[in-house]
């Protein structure tokens, strides 16, 4: 008896101890799993072509998400701006205050010390 490379070798030693020989060809059976018939061929065309239609479209998408990634952090960077911006004016507007607060004070003290007068 002849067998493939996937006969298993405890089939073979059960096989030796009832008297049977079993031969090993590596070659047997390798051209058929090798050939593809025309519906295998067709099959892995259309699969090949799905996966190349997918790979355009991942990377268009991928393409597309750099661009609204670059858009995001160019508007990112414009919030930080003007968030920079207000508390800038923010800033500006307590100091503003405060010299108000000190010619108030000044002119109050100016003028309790003119009263006196």
């Amino acid at each position: 008896m002849t067998g493939d490379r996937t006969l298993p070798l405890s089939f073979q030693h059960i096989l030796n101890e009832a008297g049977i020989t079993v031969l090993c060809d590596l070659k047997m059976g390798v051209m058929e799993r090798r050939q593809k018939s025309e519906q295998e061929i067709e099959h892995l065309r259309r699969a090949q072509n799905v996966t190349e239609q997918a790979k355009v479209q991942l990377e268009d998408a991928v393409q597309k998400n750099e661009s609204l990634l670059e858009i995001v952090r160019r508007r990112d960077g414009e919030l930080k701006d003007a968030f920079a911006r207000i508390k800038d004016l923010e800033d500006e507007r307590k100091d503003g205050k405060k010299r108000v607060a000190d010619l108030e004070h000044r002119l109050q003290t100016f003028a309790a010390k003119n009263k006196e007068l």
